[in-house]
């Protein structure tokens, strides 16, 4: 991956492999790579900008910084309600959340670049 802070001198790194878990740290701006993550963490700071839709499978850990989304998509697809970690940040654009659990809070941390607009639901089965 180009924002990698040591490349792979050989070999095929999968991100979705299970228990892989890829950070973008960069206290600087940093571009995500349109892929399917098992785990994605933003830390550090900065901006990170989507270059496609990107899926996350396992978990989305939320530490530090901003994603901006554009004109792709953000995926959770783990349905637990704890599949988001969240300390600070915000989703600036279209963010998805899979939901499988009744009566549990799912949060959404979306607003734009100066302001968190979260929403928190509670879902119920019909």
């Amino acid at each position: 991956m180009k924002n990698a802070t040591v490349p792979m001198a050989a070999g095929t790194f999968s991100v979705s492999t299970n228990s892989n878990t890829v950070n973008y740290s960069s206290s600087g701006a940093q571009n995500i790579g349109a892929a399917v993550y098992h785990n994605l963490t933003v830390s550090g700071g900065g901006t990170k900008s989507l270059t496609g839709n990107c899926t996350v499978n396992g978990t989305l850990t939320l530490s530090a910084g901003n994603i901006i989304t554009g004109s792709n998509v953000l995926i959770l697809l783990n349905s637990d309600p704890a599949a988001l970690f969240y300390t600070s940040g915000i989703v600036e654009g279209k963010f998805e959340r899979y939901i499988g659990v009744a009566l549990s809070n799912y949060f959404f941390p979306v607003g734009t670049a100066v302001q968190i607009q979260s929403l928190t639901s509670i879902f119920c089965k019909s």
